[in-house]
């Protein structure tokens, strides 16, 4: 035996199979990357690898039969051992396989490295839009929710990255090849899909790709019979074969809340579908249909949890966004809803999360502090159930934002656009956060961004006008202003032009655009109130105010303090104490508390108390404000302007307050009547410094400032071009360019 395994050594038959195997290794590895890349079958590789053992054994024969030498390849045995080369071929050998041990090592190490950041992106997907192939035009909404209920069980795998259903909407017939869609969403996978129904039967098909090789993972195509259960389980079979591709680990919490079956009634099932996707329009008509629909799934199935907080997010977002109902009667409802949503399904991220939102509609309306911390709760518990619920995050995030939580907004934000890139709210209200932390640039560059994917919404630009106004840069808050009407259809989008044009002086104006808003908008009577106020009729606009919110539980804020200024005004102190008070119950706190919105106004309250006579709770509640605002900033939407000038000069405390305007004129602010309806020169709350001859240079100053910006204005508007005021919020924090006419 030992003399055969010398002859194997001598023979470099070890050594060629070394080599061979390395080889053969390297050419497995290089065909399982290209193979897949040119769509071929998985028979093709498994026919390679048994062709490549073959090819072992071929070798190991070959290196024991034949000898090369200097005069070519010769058979072994007609080599005399004394002629033989073989111990150099085999240094040879030696060499060559430490040469293919490098490359193996190499290639090793690269297909290595490849796949770490591949696993590390391959645990995020894009689930398109699925496609219809129903004859029934009828059946889209079917596949789209089929797609949207999808979205929601993959939802649940906390460590998949998910992108949110707003996102990949707009990928809906797109031109886009998948490696765009990828990049553009930062998403390693996408997952392909189409629904055929049929009589009692469906057909889904689905395709899982690697966005960045357009490499086909996964394909599979269901056939059942219409029934939840088989909806269900093909659902859950597609959520958890997704995770087993992309490595994602499940929790048995995980794997229990992606197969949960959330009615077994056909019928009900499909109505709640079509509910939820006419609640994704936004639109009247749409949410109307939704709130019918989820009622009749409801009255199918009263077990039917999702189906409850289906309805009731359909009700917050008509009266948050239309109006069409009534705080006293929306709130209620709602509870009265989501009470049952909870008694059925507790641990339900959707109902946390519309939990959370009807908390923070409540707040919005009470400024209890019970319902912000409820709110806060339940978002948190949202989030805790499915960590790619990009809507609970984004409405945390604003329950965060609308509290001055600004830091903790901006992260959350940046959360929820991590899984759904696309969302425009969520941006414009990144941009608010930023505004609140005085960060007014980079506010500015998010909205303009925003702008340049959505060119056609206006509200990014409304923002950026709000913005510009409370920067002290009116003219181009104009521009911006007037750009943001010339996009919506909404005629109540008048408050940036009307502010400036008050602020210029041109109160006719002013009032004619507060006028636009027609009778059946929800904000008409405050609209028309403003218009009153402006044209001097103070009372007519405080009977109109107080006639519309006298029978609300929940008068909407606006009109709260509308109505306690004009009462002010009016000298008519306890009805304007009664509406502060009603607007902020935090200012009789015992340590008084404020608000970002500026509703738990300290100025006009101490003005108020002091007139009454409680110069003491006055004082108190103006320290605590001055203590409260030094972590704000000046300007900018969510700035404080001149509060803290009004609330020194309420105190007597002239030297410090004038000290405190000089800040603000030199930072650029000019003008309280978009926020208050006054210019400096007017301010009740300034009363005590108009004899001050350094009041009246400031004052001159700014006026002189907004009379240049009036005639900048002018230009624009006589000769139509708007684009040189637009072009300089792309500038830095001020006017870094010459304004038209300088």
């Amino acid at each position: 035996m030992r003399p055969f395994l010398a002859e194997l050594r001598r023979r470099n038959v070890y050594k060629v199979g070394v080599a061979y195997a390395v080889v053969g290794w390297i050419a497995l590895q290089a065909a399982s990357f290209l193979l897949p890349s040119f769509g071929a079958p998985g028979w093709v590789f498994r026919v390679l690898v048994l062709l490549v053992v073959l090819g072992f054994v071929l070798a190991l024969a070959f290196a024991w039969a034949f000898e090369l030498t200097p005069e070519g390849l010769k058979r072994t045995h007609e080599v005399p051992h004394e002629h033989s080369i073989t111990h150099v071929t085999g240094r040879k050998l030696d060499f060559a396989i430490i040469g293919l041990l490098v490359a193996a090592l190499g290639i090793s190490v690269y297909l290595n490295l490849r796949e770490a950041p591949r696993s590390g992106r391959s645990a995020s997907i894009a689930v398109l839009p699925f496609t219809s192939r129903s004859v029934d035009p009828a059946h889209a909404m079917f596949a789209d929710g089929i797609h949207d209920e999808l979205l929601t069980r993959l939802a649940n795998i906390g460590s998949l990255k998910v992108i949110s259903r707003t996102s990949v909407m707009e990928y809906r017939e797109t031109t886009k090849n998948l490696r765009q869609i990828g990049k553009d969403l930062s998403v390693a996978t996408v997952l392909e899909g189409a629904v055929q129904r049929a009589g009692d039967n469906v057909r889904i098909n689905v395709q899982l790709i690697d966005a960045a090789t357009d490499e086909h993972l996964w394909a599979n195509t269901y056939d059942r019979r219409l029934s939840t259960d088989n909806l269900f389980s093909i659902q859950t079979e597609i959520a958890t074969t997704i995770a087993d591709k992309l490595k994602a680990t499940l929790t048995p919490d995980e794997k229990e809340r992606i197969t949960k079956v959330p009615t077994e009634n056909l019928q009900a099932y499909n109505l709640y579908l079509a509910g939820r996707q006419n609640l994704y329009q936004r639109k009247l008509e749409n949410l109307e249909r939704a709130r019918e629909l989820f009622e009749q799934a409801i009255a199918l199935d009263p077990k039917f949890a999702k189906a409850y907080s289906g309805l009731s997010d359909t009700l917050n977002v008509l009266y948050s966004n239309f109006g069409a109902l009534e705080p006293d009667e929306m709130l209620p409802k709602s509870k009265a809803l989501l009470d049952k949503a909870l008694a059925l399904d507790p641990d339900d991220a959707d109902i946390q999360a519309s939990l959370g939102l009807l908390a923070g509609t409540r707040w919005d309306v009470t400024s209890s502090a019970a319902d912000l911390a409820a709110a806060e709760k339940a978002f948190q518990r949202a989030i805790a159930l499915n960590a790619n619920h990009a809507q609970a995050v984004a409405w945390y995030a604003g329950q965060e934002l609308f509290s001055g939580k600004y830091a903790h907004a901006i992260e959350l934000f940046e959360r929820s656009l991590q899984l759904d890139p696309l969302a425009r709210i969520s941006q414009l209200n990144l941009g608010e956060s930023y505004a609140g932390i005085g960060e007014h640039r980079r506010a500015l560059d998010i909205w303009l961004e925003s702008i340049r994917m959505n060119p056609d919404w206006p509200t990014a630009p409304e923002d950026i006008g709000l913005h510009l106004t409370e920067l002290g840069r009116l003219d181009e808050a104009l521009a911006w202003a007037h750009r943001a009407r010339a996009l919506s259809k909404d005629p109540s989008m008048v408050r940036g032009a009307s502010g400036v044009y008050g602020a210029f002086g041109q109160t006719e104006r002013a009032a004619e655009l507060a006028r636009e808003v027609p009778r059946d908008h929800p904000f008409w009577a405050l609209r028309q109130a403003v218009a009153r106020r402006i044209e001097g009729d103070r009372a007519g606009a405080l009977a109109m105010v107080e006639d519309a919110i006298k029978n609300s539980e929940y008068a909407p804020p606006p009109y709260l303090y509308v109505a306690a200024d004009l009462a002010l005004l009016q000298g008519k102190f306890a009805v304007s104490r009664r509406h502060l008070e009603r607007l902020c119950p935090r200012l009789l706190d015992p340590t008084p508390g404020f608000d970002t919105f500026g509703f738990c106004n300290a100025s006009a309250f101490a003005f108020v108390l002091q007139r009454l006579g409680d110069r003491k709770r006055a004082e108190e509640i103006l320290d605590a404000y001055l203590k409260y605002i030094v972590d704000q900033p000046r300007l900018g939407i969510k700035g404080f302007g001149i509060a803290d000038v009004e609330a020194l000069a309420l105190l007597g405390r002239r030297d410090e307050a004038l000290a405190r305007l000089r800040e603000a004129i030199d930072a650029g602010w000019r003008s309280t009547w978009p926020r208050n309806g006054w210019n400096l020169s007017d301010d009740p709350y300034l009363t005590g410094l108009r004899d001050d001859a350094r009041f009246r240079a400031m004052v001159a100053e700014a006026e002189a400032d907004i009379a240049r910006m009036r005639e900048r204005a002018a230009e624009a508007e006589r000769s139509g071009d708007w684009q040189p005021l637009l072009a300089l919020a792309a500038h830095g924090e001020g006017r870094v360019a010459p304004p038209p006419g300088d």
